[in-house]
C-alpha cells in the first residue's frame, strides 16, 4: 500500500498510485499493460510531513514513500506504483524404478536427467519464481503419495530443493502420476496469492499404479488428473525423458501435455528433457510495455519538476533519464538505463514518483 504524504498548509497535493500485477503466461497471448494511475484523493493544508495513516513516512510494503525535497516548493506529486506478483512453480518428479533406466545407449539414467534438468531450472534462483518439488511415489508404499511437498513453495529455493533430490534416495517403487499431480494441485491451490500457479511434471511418460499396482499402467487416470487440474486454474508443463524407440511413451507424454493447456505449438508438444530449463523465462511475470507514463496535468513550471525512480533522482536527458513526451507535456518519456530499471525483470516493486515545483518557489533539489 502507498501511503499518501500531505505537504505544506495551503498547498494543493495530488497522489496518484496503482498497484498492479503484471503476470505472463506462456503458450497463450497476452500484453503487459502500462503502468497507469488511478486517479486517487487530493487534499489541501495539514501538517508538512505528515502521513495519511498517522505515520511519518519510510517503507511500506517494499514501497519506497519519498520525502519531499522541500515541502512548500512542491504542489503536485505523482506516484506510479508497479508490484509484480511471483509465479508459484511446484515440479512433480517421477521417481519411479523406470526412471532408474538409461533412456538411451551410453545416457546417464533418466533420474539423473531429472537431476540436472531441475538444477538447471532453478539455477537463476530469480525473486519472482517460488519454486516446490513433489515426488511421485513419496509415501510409505510402492504407489504412495503423500499430501505435503518434499519442498514447499519458495522464493530462492535452489538449494533446498537440490537437497532434498540428494536425499531422496532415487527412483523406487511405481509411478503414481495421477495421485501426485491431484496432490500438488490441491496443494497450489491451498495459497491464496493472486500469482499464476504451475505444475511441471517431470517423467518418462509411463504411469502406473491403477488399483495401487505399482507395474499396471494408469495412463486415462494421469491424463484426467492432469485436465482437471488445468480445468481449475492450474496449467501443468510436460518435461518428457521417454526411452528412445518408445512412441507409446512418447505419445502419453503428447496427450499430457495438451491436457495440461501448455503443449508446443511443434513435435513434440512435450518439453524434451534438455530443454527443460528453457521453461523459465516466458512464465516470469511481464515488465512493463512502456516507459511512457502520464501527468495529471501539465506541470505548472514546466522546467521545474523532479523525476524520481525508488528514491533517486533521474536526470533530465532524453537518451538516458527522462524528458516530456511532446510539446503538450502531458506525459514523460524514460529512457536508457531508467527505463531499464522499470522494466527490470528481477524487480519485485517499482515506485515513479513525479514532483512538480510551485510557480512561487525556487528550484526543486
Amino acid at each position: 500500500m502507498l501511503k499518501r504524504r500531505v505537504v505544506g498548509a495551503g498547498l494543493r497535493t495530488m497522489v496518484v498510485a496503482t498497484s498492479a500485477a503484471w503476470l505472463a503466461a506462456a503458450c497463450r497471448s497476452q500484453h503487459a499493460p502500462k503502468m497507469t494511475p488511478d486517479p486517487g484523493p487530493t487534499s489541501d493544508g495539514g501538517d508538512v510531513g505528515a502521513t495519511s495513516d498517522g505515520g511519518d513516512g519510510g517503507t511500506d510494503g517494499g514501497t519506497t514513500v519519498i520525502p519531499p525535497p522541500t515541502d512548500a516548493l512542491i504542489c503536485d506529486v505523482t506516484t506510479y506504483s508497479a508490484t509484480r506478483i511471483p509465479i508459484e512453480i511446484l515440479l512433480v518428479a517421477d521417481r519411479s524404478l523406470s526412471m532408474g533406466d538409461a533412456p538411451a545407449s551410453g545416457q546417464p539414467s533418466k533420474w539423473s536427467q531429472v537431476v540436472s534438468a531441475i538444477e538447471a531450472m532453478t539455477a537463476a534462483d530469480l525473486p519472482m519464481v517460488q519454486w516446490g518439488l513433489k515426488l511421485a511415489g513419496d509415501g510409505s508404499d510402492a504407489c504412495g503419495v503423500d499430501g505435503s511437498p518434499a519442498v514447499p513453495l519458495a522464493s530462492k529455493n535452489a538449494g533446498a530443493i537440490d537437497d532434498a533430490l540428494a536425499a531422496s534416495g532415487g527412483p523406487r517403487g511405481g509411478a503414481p502420476i495421477a495421485a501426485a499431480v491431484t496432490a500438488a494441485g490441491a496443494y497450489l491451490a491451498s495459497f491464496a496469492s493472486t500469482g499464476p500457479k504451475y505444475i511441471v511434471l517431470i517423467t518418462d511418460g509411463r504411469p502406473t499404479c491403477a488399483n495401487g499396482d505399482a507395474t499396471a499402467t494408469d495412463t486415462s487416470a494421469a491424463i484426467q488428473a492432469i485436465t482437471d487440474q488445468f480445468q481449475s486454474g492450474i496449467g501443468t508443463f510436460v518435461v518428457g525423458v521417454p526411452t528412445e524407440g518408445d512412441a507409446g511413451a512418447a505419445a502419453i507424454l503428447e496427450q499430457m501435455a495438451i491436457a495440461g493447456g501448455h503443449a508446443a505449438g511443434q513435435t513434440p508438444g512435450y518439453v524434451p528433457i534438455a530443454h527443460a530449463a528453457d521453461l523459465v523465462t516466458p512464465l516470469l511475470p511481464a515488465s512493463p510495455s512502456s516507459c511512457t507514463f502520464a501527468l495529471p496535468s501539465v506541470p505548472p513550471v514546466p522546467e521545474n519538476i523532479r523525476v524520481q525512480l525508488n528514491g533517486s533522482n533521474v536526470p533530465r536527458d532524453a537518451t538516458d533519464g527522462w524528458e516530456y513526451g511532446g510539446p503538450n507535456m502531458t506525459t514523460i518519456v524514460l529512457a536508457g538505463s531508467s527505463c531499464d530499471r522499470v522494466r527490470d525483470e528481477t524487480a519485485t516493486s517499482t515506485t515513479l514518483t513525479i514532483l512538480f515545483g510551485c510557480p512561487s518557489g525556487g528550484p526543486l533539489p
